[in-house]
Parts: C-alpha cells; sequence; structure tokens
C-alpha cells in the first residue's frame, strides 16, 4: 500500500527489464541511476529492452520506502517521428492559444 507522498514525474529512460506478469519493469537513466515501475496501469505493453521511453506517472514511496514510478503513459521515443512530434507541438501551442485568447 502506498503512502500520501505522490508526486507526478516524466521520465525519459532505457527500459532494462520488464515482467508482463509480475507489471514490474526497471528502467536507468543517461547516468545509470534505476528506477522500479509498476506497470499495471499499462500492461499489456510491449517494452523493447534497450530502448529509450518517455514514461508519465505518479511517483509513491510504499510502506518499506522504496520509490515506485506507477506509470500512465509511455511513449517510445526511439522510434519517435521528430518532424510529425514538432508539427504536433506547434498545432497543440495554436489551439492552447487560441482558446486563451
Amino acid at each position: 500500500m502506498a503512502s500520501k507522498e505522490e508526486s507526478e514525474k516524466t521520465a525519459d529512460v532505457k527500459v532494462i527489464s520488464h515482467d508482463i506478469h509480475t507489471q514490474q519493469a526497471i528502467v536507468m537513466d543517461d547516468a545509470g541511476e534505476k528506477l522500479s515501475v509498476n506497470t499495471a496501469n499499462i500492461e499489456p505493453y510491449g517494452f523493447t529492452l534497450g530502448l529509450y521511453y518517455n514514461l508519465i506517472g505518479d511517483m509513491v514511496k510504499s510502506e518499506k520506502s522504496i520509490m515506485t514510478l506507477q506509470v500512465r503513459t509511455v511513449t517510445c521515443i526511439d522510434e519517435l517521428d521528430i518532424d510529425l512530434f514538432v508539427k504536433a507541438l506547434e498545432l497543440r501551442r495554436k489551439f492552447l492559444n487560441e482558446k486563451v485568447t
């Protein structure tokens, strides 16, 4: 059971292990820091080990004081079409600017 110490986080990380049955993954950032990830909200998801992913979710501290990322969304950024991504960002910004004014 998680404590009330939760906060939304985003991370660009490499998946080094994933077990679909336990709904757990281990990810590593460029500095070599590892993090446990609860993948229950996104299963079944076909992670490719060694590729980089953008994960968005909540950091939750368990009763054993272990920090775990509970993933809500995932995007493989190794396979991301950068030109299409930039166009999508421009459209989003345009939409948000029109909505504000």
